[in-house]
């Protein structure tokens, strides 16, 4: 005769057998407490120094060395290598060495952690030295036609410093919320950066760079950053230059500089063809309207514009000399001899098109691209008058005939959120720039608006420091912000007895598997995997709760009830790995084995994303006794 049921996993037996050996091995004793004296320097492990992780809850782990344990750890999590900006502390006790970081990372960001080891001595917390300090990346990665302009820190431009390796510093203020896989690094005394042998780059989303070797003192220096993503290059940063001078004791580096504003020409064309032209306007001999391309106060700079010095006069030799416009659209050279150069900006190309695209220029001229102005310089001569005006061609609407819609316009791409400063956005909803939608309402003080969801139904919510407003946004309805904690998610499920009961012995042929069973192959039955109705549920499993996909666990543990039902609440949108093992639950399920979501394993886990006020239900797992029913 034939057994029909198979045994998934252990029987009890070999469990107390498993149980036996292990007790029999010479296994290694935990070591015994340190005192403070015998704290050693905790070796972190992950994530690595400049790696850059693919989940916004991350798990950071680490090692103890030593022949000692320590009572606990001391976890600091910042945005800076000082730690000081939105620092996050936590203490856990030893042997837990990986904490899971409790709500999601901010996108496109650096992050600097470092952890310690501590031990109760006389009443008193006694701390070891903190580990290296070391930082990641939280994504995503940019698309490579995404690409912006880094905008250049440290050295100022013409600074005088006094160290042969400095560090240079950028910052990449306009990507629209990625990061680039890294940066590279054009270093030269030549101010047309020909000369590659002082080039690098970082290979990570780091902002800071050594260069290789000492630089020469007494010496000029000229630089610029582009990212670069795989071995795609993006739109290079402003050029700058600096001047080393250790001991004070060098010549002078040139000291005539050259620039102006880029700002906005204002026209507010009417809708009315027959309209007059309005302040600001002239006419064109075809019937249109353009800025009349005279700086007037009050009109507003244009930020993050690339403007490039030739030398010679018009279209001149290339330099290789860039600056960027700032916030109040001021751009300059510095650190220029006497003779004539060529500023240009090309509307068209440098990532301008990302900044001023539709429209066209009005001032010195308008007319065919690259715009260009000449401009001679004497010995130390500074000229910061060399003006470039630009009209767009939708900006800004007229006073009069608005759309009666309150409708707002996307400046830069915009995330549409869940709520007011949330890190989660509904359905990864964006505006993206020059794009519209139509307000449903706001906050009292107008700092966010309540807007129709761009790609998706329903609404979310965007800040206005992105917006343009069209028709009378400022007349809508007051809208109360959804409560914090309508943005959690959940994750909810069963554990089920999968019924399975087959005749126990049988001669000859076997029988077709009964009503919830399915063949294994050579002779075998099992439990289907399927939660039908009647099944019950299994009471007192430990399920266990991780960040990111599986395999993880370290976040949370729940228990299932009565009914064999549990859940995980209060969420933050993310990705999570939800798992049931065998071993710590093998009083409650031993013998017998998984019949879902995973056969004959010892561990069954599920992934699971969870959106923003939404709970994720039917995360379940299914059990087969061995003997039962």
């Amino acid at each position: 005769m034939i057994s029909l049921k198979h045994s998934h996993l252990y029987t009890l037996a070999g469990l107390i057998l498993l149980a036996f050996l292990v007790s029999s091995c010479d296994l290694p004793a935990p070591g015994d407490v340190c005192s403070g004296a015998e704290l050693q320097k905790v070796e972190l492990i992950s994530p690595a120094d400049f790696e850059s992780v693919g989940t916004s809850l991350p798990t950071l782990s680490w090692n103890m060395p030593g022949d000692c344990d320590p009572g606990s750890y001391t976890i600091q999590l910042a945005k800076d290598r000082d730690m000081t900006v939105d620092l996050l502390e936590v203490t856990i006790d030893h042997p837990t060495t990986t904490w899971a970081i409790p709500g999601p990372l901010e996108n496109a960001a650096e992050y600097w952690w470092q952890v310690k080891a501590n031990v109760e001595e006389g009443g008193t917390l006694v701390s070891g030295q903190y580990s290296n300090r070391w930082r990641f990346y939280y994504g995503p990665t940019c698309d490579p036609a995404h690409q912006t302009n880094p905008v250049l820190v440290w050295p100022v431009d013409g600074e005088t410093i006094d160290t042969v390796l400095p560090l240079l510093e950028w910052s990449y203020p306009y990507g629209p919320g990625c990061l680039p896989g890294g940066y590279r690094i054009e270093l030269s005394t030549d101010p047309g950066l020909v000369d590659v042998g002082l080039n690098g780059g970082t290979g990570n989303p780091s902002t800071k760079w050594l260069p290789g070797d000492d630089l020469v003192d007494c010496t000029s220096y000229y630089w610029r950053v582009a990212p670069i993503v795989d071995i795609a290059l993006g739109p290079y940063s402003e050029s700058r230059s600096f001047f080393i001078d250790t001991a004070g004791s060098c010549a002078a580096s040139p000291a005539g500089s050259l620039g102006g504003f880029v700002f906005h020409d204002l026209c507010a064309v009417p809708y009315s063809s027959d309209a007059p032209a309005p302040d600001g306007c002239v006419d064109l001999p075809d019937g249109g309207m353009i800025a009349n391309g005279i700086y007037e106060e009050g009109e507003p700079g244009l930020e993050g514009v690339t403007v490039r010095l030739a030398e010679g006069s018009c279209p001149g030799t290339d330099t290789g000399l860039t600056a960027l416009s700032a916030a109040d659209g001021s751009y300059s050279f510095e650190g220029l001899s006497a003779g004539t150069f060529c500023l240009s900006i090309n509307a068209l190309g440098d990532g301008n098109d990302l900044v001023l695209i539709p429209g066209g220029w009005t001032y010195p001229e308008s007319g065919d691209e690259p715009i260009m102005q000449e401009v001679t310089l004497g010995a130390g001569e500074s000229n910061l008058e060399v003006h470039f005006g630009w009209d767009y061609q939708f900006l800004p609407s007229p006073a009069a005939s608005e759309p009666s819609e309150p409708m707002v316009k996307a400046l830069q791409n915009a995330h549409c959120r869940y709520g007011p400063d949330r890190d989660a956005w509904d359905d990864m909803a964006f505006l993206m720039e020059g794009e519209t939608t139509v307000v449903e309402g706001r906050l009292a003080d107008n700092s966010w608006f309540y807007v129709q969801n761009p790609t998706g139904s329903g609404f979310c919510w965007i800040t206005a420091g992105v917006l343009e407003f069209i028709g009378p946004v400022l007349e809508t309805k007051i809208v109360a912000a959804p409560a914090f904690e309508l943005a959690d998610g959940g994750i909810r499920g069963k554990v089920w007895h999968d019924l399975c009961a087959p005749p126990w012995l049988y001669e000859g042929t076997p029988p077709p598997p009964p009503e919830g069973c399915i063949s294994t192959g050579g002779g075998g039955m099992t439990a289907n995997g399927v939660l039908e109705s009647g099944e019950p549920g299994i009471s007192g499993v430990a399920v266990y709760l991780g960040s990111g996909s599986c395999n993880s666990t370290g976040l949370a543990t729940a228990y299932t009830n009565s009914n064999g039902t549990y859940e995980f609440s209060g969420l933050a949108p993310g990705t999570y790995c939800v798992t049931v093992q065998v071993t710590p639950n093998a009083n409650v399920l031993i013998p017998g084995g998984f019949s879902y979501p995973a056969v004959n394993g010892d561990t069954a886990s599920h992934t699971v994303t969870v959106t923003a006020g939404n709970t994720t239900t039917g995360v379940s797992f299914g059990w087969d006794f061995q003997f039962a029913p």
